[in-house]
């Protein structure tokens, strides 16, 4: 009875993968693993093709040369330069840079080293056409050939017809252009140094145009130093003439009008103005004067009208008033005394009376003389001031005049000051610009001298070599990935589960096969422990789980195309089983195409024709081998298979007396895309097992075996990866664990 068929539910095939965020990195190794064969073959393709162009490519020499732009001042007089030290910068150098490569400096350089007639630049010399160019007129021949020549017409060659002169200058241009294709000026670093280098398959015409580019750089700043010192001292020389004449005409202009001021205003406003200074200082002291005679005057005027003679005595600066005072006192004080003494009728008193009255009249007397001189002096002072106010008025109108015709003075001294300044500087920088013109230097030097190359500079054939490899790697790792995403077979077991959506039970490592007939028998008993007896022992395990206390008893072991490796998958899953305990037998059921007999090296064991026949019974028909202890029932290889063979319940009796007598049967079954023999035998096993080779069976071919098994409702458990690469990891598998 099978017990798994009638239980169990269909296997689910539709189950999706759930997506991975990450990147498989062992996945992408294998890959690479797997392609390696394809990898080095594109490899080695790419180097040897660019070592065959290496072989065959012209040696290109380059040689440099190095210019320093020197910022240094020389200062061995004090005189400027006209034409200044560089203000060295990027964008300086940048432009000394395009002035290198100039056309105008390349073409003096041709001129110089005679490279017109050069053979290496002759454009009149015919050479062998470059790749480029046969690659080129191979283009216009396939468009002539179709028709569309019109899309790149031929380059008419009219040189030959070309005058002389205008031949030459052709061939001028041509030759610049090509030094200039083949220079490179670059500055280096982050230093004030400018590289010229020159590349040409010699060695010697690439340093001599190097040097001669660096040498003509050089010479061309001196050149133009000089030039330009030339031109200013021409041009100093010219200015100078015309501005000793403008300097002698502004100064006899300015003679002439200060003559003609001394002759009209008695000198020049200077003159003036210091007169009318003293004449105002004069004045001055004049009016002080006047006001102080004339105050002194009206006090003592004053005085004798309120006070009478004694109290204007006493303002008045006199000598004899003075001392007119003091006897007046004196006696005023005798008086006093004598008064007190005798009394005022006393002889003495009235004799001092009268003395007191004579002093009297003599100081009133003197302080009229006092008066009538302060008259004189204020009168004095009065004409003095009036005077002096009609010298100022007189000076102030000169002065006004002066300054009228002062401005036109000034502004032609002003003029002829210019004009002198101007002409001085002019005639000292042109004596200076002409003992410059020796000094001349140029803003840079040469401080490397391009030498001959000794080892070309290209191709350089190992970092090409190199570089090839590389790029060879990278081709082949792109073609490798290309060809894994068209892939349609299977290599891993993520890529089996994913396609087909059976669990994965076992990953079969790939072993090497030997040419003896028991070489498979030698390995399970000999090597017990070696990787593929591991990754069978896997497959035993995923059978005893997948259902729990359930397990399938008879297991039909199948492949979508013949040697995928069934009939070993059998061999060595019947003997694991036998090795654990398990009484197992092994069914060879391919009856077109039989190779278990083979594989045990037992050609001789009896075969299942004869039972299936009624001839023979089934103590008949099973043997057992001796190294391994496995029960056998062999077939013999026929060319054709009666189907009511595989219907006759003669199978089905023997498989169920099978199922009674041992725990495990395994049938050996024929691929599904040969007959449908393996489908009808399906119906009678527990479980089924699709045996898939790894890198060989396409993903079509093992879906539509699952498809035919599907049709027949048997109970498929799941697949096994067989002959799988060593680095194929066998911790992944998906759905190891599950059954249905």
């Amino acid at each position: 009875m099978n017990i798994l068929n009638s239980s169990l539910p269909l296997p689910q095939r539709d189950r999706p993968i759930p997506a991975q965020d990450m990147i498989d990195l062992s996945g992408l190794f294998r890959i690479i693993w797997r392609r390696k064969g394809t990898i080095a073959l594109v490899v080695v393709a790419t180097v040897a093709l660019t070592g065959t162009w290496l072989h065959f490519a012209t040696p290109i020499y380059t040689a440099s040369s190095s210019i320093l732009l020197d910022t240094r001042e020389q200062h061995i007089t004090n005189v400027k330069e006209v034409v200044s030290e560089l203000s060295v910068s990027s964008s300086v150098i940048a432009g000394e840079v395009s002035v290198v490569m100039s056309n105008l400096l390349v073409g003096k350089v041709v001129d110089q080293l005679h490279l017109v007639d050069d053979p290496e630049f002759d454009p009149w010399i015919p050479r062998a056409p470059s790749y480029a160019d046969q690659a080129k007129d191979l283009l216009r021949r396939a468009f002539a050939a179709v028709g569309i020549a019109d899309l790149w017409p031929l380059e008419a060659d009219d040189r030959s017809r070309q005058p002389a002169a205008s031949k030459k200058a052709e061939a001028r241009r041509v030759v610049i252009e090509a030094v200039q294709n083949h220079l490179s000026v670059r500055q280096s670093g982050i230093a004030y140094v400018i590289e010229v280098s020159f590349s040409s398959p010699d060695p010697l015409t690439a340093s001599r145009v190097a040097n001669a580019v660096a040498q003509r750089y050089i010479q061309d700043q001196i050149d133009g130093s000089r030039e330009a010192t030339r031109r200013a001292a021409v041009w100093l020389g010219e200015r100078i003439e015309g501005l000793r004449v403008q300097v002698e005409t502004a100064e006899v202009a300015v003679v002439k009008l200060r003559a003609q001021q001394a002759r009209e205003e008695g000198g020049g406003v200077d003159v003036v103005t210091q007169q009318l200074k003293e004449l105002n200082s004069a004045l001055v002291t004049a009016s002080a004067a006047r006001a102080a005679a004339d105050a002194q005057y009206r006090q003592v005027a004053n005085l004798l009208e309120t006070g009478g003679v004694e109290a204007a005595s006493r303002v008045v600066s006199s000598p004899l008033i003075l001392t007119l005072s003091q006897q007046k006192a004196e006696l005023e004080r005798n008086l006093a005394e004598l008064s007190k003494r005798y009394g005022a009728a006393h002889p003495e008193v009235v004799k001092v009376k009268a003395g007191i009255g004579d002093v009297e009249r003599a100081l009133e007397l003197e302080v009229q003389k006092a008066q009538a001189t302060m008259r004189n002096d204020l009168a004095v002072a009065v004409k003095r001031e009036t005077q002096l106010t009609s010298e100022v008025e007189t000076a102030q109108a000169r002065l006004t005049k002066l300054a009228e015709s002062s401005v036109q003075l000034r502004q032609l001294e002003r003029s002829a000051a210019a004009t002198a300044s101007v002409y001085e500087s002019f005639l000292a920088r042109y004596k200076e610009t002409s003992q410059q013109a020796d000094l001349e230097r140029a803003g840079a030097r040469l401080i490397s001298v391009a030498e001959p190359p000794r080892a070309p500079s290209h191709p350089r054939k190992k970092l090409i070599l190199a570089l090839a490899g590389i790029a060879g790697g990278v081709l082949g790792l792109g073609l490798a990935f290309g060809l894994e995403l068209f892939s349609t077979v299977f290599h891993t077991p993520d890529e089996l589960h994913a396609r087909t959506g059976l669990p994965v039970l076992a990953v079969l490592p790939a072993v090497r096969r030997r040419t003896n007939k028991r070489w498979l028998v030698r390995q399970l008993v000999a090597r017990p422990t070696t990787r593929f007896i591991e990754a069978a022992r896997d497959l035993r395990t995923s059978l005893a789980l997948l259902q729990g206390d359930v397990t399938p008893q008879v297991i039909m072991v199948t492949s979508a195309l013949p040697g995928e490796g069934k009939s070993t998958t059998s061999i060595t899953l019947a003997y694991l089983q036998h090795v654990a305990g398990h009484r197992s037998v092994i069914i060879d059921c391919n009856l077109r195409r039989p190779s278990l007999a083979k594989m045990f090296g037992a050609d001789d064991a009896p075969t299942i024709e004869p039972y299936l026949r009624g001839e023979a019974s089934i103590e008949d028909i099973v043997s057992i081998d001796p190294a391994t202890g496995l029960h056998l029932i062999a077939a013999a290889p026929r060319k054709s298979v009666e189907d009511e063979w595989l219907h006759s319940s003669r199978l089905g009796e023997l498989i169920e007396v099978l199922r009674d007598r041992y725990d495990f049967v395994i049938l050996d079954a024929e691929a599904t895309s040969s007959t449908s023999d393996s489908l009808l035998l399906a119906q009678r096993a527990d479980a089924v097992l699709v045996v898939v080779r790894s890198g060989r069976t396409s993903a079509s071919a093992v879906l539509h075996s699952l498809d035919r098994l599907e049709v027949s409702h048997c109970q498929i458990a799941g697949t096994v990866l067989s002959q799988a690469p060593a680095n194929v990891r066998t911790d992944s598998l998906r759905g190891g664990r599950r059954f249905g």
